[in-house]
């Protein structure tokens, strides 16, 4: 490996906006490769920055490290990166519509308990000790 086509993990970790330290935790979780090292120093490939930028977009579209380690790693090699990411947003999007299910609920159970002036939220007539869950 040519050094001069390397980056330093400073470099990579400038590039990708994120700290030293979440790429050694990528590391240990085996979300990045270890790369190789030159006098001790890790030396990464160009390359690491983008699949630190898929690990990112996959965060933020809702996906725990796991997963995307998944999404990554435990597909055969043939499958598409589109495949693999249609897969696994299937259920995500089951997850994220259930929690949207829940935040209304408590949206819901809230503002019914702003206007609440009872003394307990179970005498309340505005019915919040009723709602479903």
């Amino acid at each position: 490996m040519n050094p001069s086509n390397t980056l330093s993990i400073g470099q990579v970790a400038a590039q990708a906006k994120v700290s030293t330290a979440t790429l050694r935790y990528y590391e240990q979780l085996g979300l990045l490769v270890a790369p190789q090292r030159q006098s001790g120093q890790r030396r990464y490939l160009p390359s690491v920055v983008g699949r630190i930028k898929y690990i990112q977009i996959a965060q933020r579209a809702g996906f725990q490290l796991e997963e995307i380690k998944t999404l990554i790693y435990e597909f055969p090699l043939e499958t598409r990166p589109s495949t693999r990411w249609q897969q696994l947003a299937t259920t995500k999007l089951l997850e994220i519509e259930a929690l949207i299910a829940r935040a209304q609920e408590m949206k819901q159970i809230l503002q019914l308990g702003m206007l609440c002036q009872c003394s307990t939220l179970a005498d309340c007539e505005h019915n919040i000790a009723e709602l479903q869950p």
